[in-house]
């Protein structure tokens, strides 16, 4: 028994088949799209120094967050955290930092500056042998830098 299937049920199918593939990589395409549209950003420390026009040369901790993505976010806090999470908040910004809270639109970064000295006692005095750079967005979600080695990072501010 050997049913005779018509060309337009076949071509049904087809077309049935072809729009719900499409269906699918436009979907996949949104959701990609929707993640690189929001904020990302990226926290990172570094040394460096500012020189001014009374002190002389002063060495200095820069914690820097860099939006990635598309979407402006606000930032509310930085600072340094410990391997226990512990927060080091006993740091005085130096001039030139920018303000906090700050909207820091996509594609834009914002630096906050430390004294190395401050930032190496401060530590010391904690027993702590390394730290990570760490801002909070406006929604309270903490944005996390790499570890880093005290020694490497403040080799020259002492």
């Amino acid at each position: 028994m050997s049913a005779d299937v018509p060309w337009t049920a076949v071509m049904g199918v087809a077309v049935a088949s072809a729009s719900l593939a499409a269906t699918l990589v436009s979907f996949a395409w949104q959701t990609v799209i929707w993640k690189w549209s929001g904020s990302k950003p990226k926290v990172s420390a570094s040394l460096g120094a500012v020189v001014g026009p009374m002190s002389g040369s002063q060495v200095v901790v820069m914690l820097e967050a860099r939006n990635a993505g598309r979407g402006a976010c606000q930032i509310t806090q930085v600072f340094f955290a410990a391997p226990d999470d512990m927060k080091i908040v006993a740091l005085r910004l130096v001039a030139g930092s920018d303000s906090l809270p700050i909207t820091l639109e996509g594609q834009h970064a914002a630096r906050w500056i430390f004294d190395a000295g401050q930032v190496r006692a401060t530590v010391r005095e904690l027993g702590v042998i390394k730290i990570r750079p760490v801002v909070v967005k406006g929604s309270g979600k903490l944005c996390r830098g790499k570890w880093s080695e005290l020694d490497k990072l403040l080799r020259t501010a002492e």
